[in-house]
């Protein structure tokens, strides 16, 4: 067998879908990130038996009230502001701090689960770029980014020949989680005629500085129908990058390209 980190680097193509099972769909890409919530055994079997890399999605920073680990915290698990947990407006969840023991703990759970018993090939760490957005207190920015780091860190030391992938944290957390890392995702990049901000050539400059020091992959994802799509494709193939377009959402029907479907049919774009 293959191992994963040089079958990982051999991927010309990937998938993003958090629906339900469609494993002969997800089978045609080299690499598929899934959320296990949506998969079975059977389903995760299936796809890795046809030569495809499967990533587990696990969120970091936030847990919505409806998961099963919600009832396993306690208030002082979360985040707080003036006495009250803070939430995500956009989508209700809970932001997590990540001092909590409680917390902390069950993350290696769950990743050990995904791994050792799931068998998935890796992770994807989602969720933690709120660190750097506005809404995230400033007081706790450079401790939780030291936490976090910890974090990944120890899933390195305890999984070194598994896939480790960062979604977002591209401005400042890539720059300390980087050496731990497979790969990083940047999730609806503009269009960098389109958006003239000074940001966005240093962001593609550091993200390639960061892909040759450490090996690492980069990979652009976008969804529904944002008019930077064209120009994602285009850094894609200018930089090397992976890009993959859900064009009907993440949950919805999986966009297969006729590029990607080909690679993988004629047996050039397997891992």
């Amino acid at each position: 067998m293959m191992d994963r980190i040089l079958q990982f680097s051999m991927c010309r193509n990937y998938v993003l879908y958090y629906g339900h099972r469609q494993e002969e769909m997800l089978s045609l890409f080299d690499m598929a990130v899934v959320d296990p919530a949506g998969q079975t055994d059977g389903s995760i079997q299936h796809i890795k038996k046809a030569g495809t890399l499967v990533i587990g999605y696990l969120s970091v920073l936030e847990i919505c009230p409806w998961s099963r680990e919600f009832s396993f915290l306690k208030k002082d698990d979360y985040l707080q502001s003036e006495g009250q947990p803070l939430i995500n407006p956009k989508f209700n969840n809970y932001w997590v701090d990540l001092r909590s023991e409680s917390w902390t703990n069950l993350l290696l759970h769950k990743v050990s689960y995904f791994l050792n018993y799931l068998k998935y090939d890796g992770v994807f760490f989602d969720t933690l770029g709120y660190i750097e957005e506005n809404g995230y207190p400033l007081s706790r920015k450079q401790e939780s980014i030291f936490l976090l780091t910890q974090i990944v860190r120890r899933i390195r030391e305890t999984f070194p020949r598994h896939i480790l992938i960062q979604n977002g944290g591209l401005a400042e957390i890539i720059q300390y989680t980087s050496p731990f890392l497979n790969a990083v995702c940047w999730e609806n990049p503009p269009d960098r005629e389109r958006v003239k901000v000074p940001w966005l050539p240093v962001l593609v400059d550091n993200l390639n500085k960061i892909k040759s020091e450490y090996n690492i992959q980069i990979l652009l994802l976008t969804e529904g129908q944002s008019r930077d799509i064209p120009a994602v494709r285009k850094m894609a193939k200018e930089q090397s990058f992976l890009a993959y377009h859900a064009k009907d959402g993440y949950t919805g029907k999986i966009n297969i390209d006729s590029v990607a479907y080909s690679l993988k049919k004629e047996g050039l774009g397997l891992c």
